[in-house]
């Protein structure tokens, strides 16, 4: 028979030999797992997998991100577009402006804003305000309050350029008041996105 120090030894030797095993076991397992991975992908149904479901994703992705800069490269052009068709006939307005002697002449000058000859044929229909609310659709939300404010100044020019039409024949009206107001609006609230310089 054994002797309890005999035992205990054995147990311990039993123990040892179980932990070693098991960590064997382990770095087998990993080893076999990347050894799985691989035959998988080196089978019939593996490749399959690879050229079907990541080679398509993998397309997919790069179409859209091709899709996006796309749009993004035409949203771009469409805003240059506007801002130089905008400028242009805040050019007229300033022009027209400049040698105003009557309300007539004023009048004149805020249905430059409008009715200007446009550099480009796409915006011969436009308005003045049209062409703006199509600028604020596009541009970022952070660059949208300055606009805002100049649609809002836009809508009031019309309303001005009705309130002078009524004196066209006065030529004796006074009109360094309104004047001044009209170049406050070109060189204060006109002078963004490089419209003035």
């Amino acid at each position: 028979m054994l002797s309890k120090e005999d035992k205990d030894r054995i147990r311990a030797e039993e123990i040892f030999r179980s932990e070693v095993q098991r960590e064997i076991q382990e770095g087998q397992n990993k080893k076999g797992l990347l050894t799985n991975l691989f035959k998988f992908f080196n089978s019939s149904f593996g490749i399959w997998f690879l050229s079907a479901v990541v080679l398509s994703s993998a397309l997919y992705i790069y179409q859209d991100i091709q899709t996006t800069r796309a749009v993004n490269t035409q949203t771009q052009l469409r805003i240059n577009k506007i801002d130089t068709e905008l400028k242009e006939r805040i050019h007229g307005f300033e022009t027209t402006l400049k040698t105003a002697r009557t309300s007539n002449n004023l009048a004149t000058a805020i249905r430059r804003l409008s009715e200007s000859e446009s550099i480009h044929s796409e915006f011969l229909k436009y308005s003045f305000t049209g062409l703006l609310q199509e600028l604020i659709f596009l541009v970022p939300t952070d660059e949208q309050k300055e606009l805002k404010k100049v649609l809002a100044i836009a809508i009031k020019l019309k309303k001005d350029r009705q309130a002078l039409n009524r004196y066209e024949n006065a030529r004796n009206t006074d009109i360094k008041a309104s004047k001044d107001k009209l170049s406050r609006y070109l060189n204060k609230d006109f002078k963004i996105r490089g419209w003035r310089e």
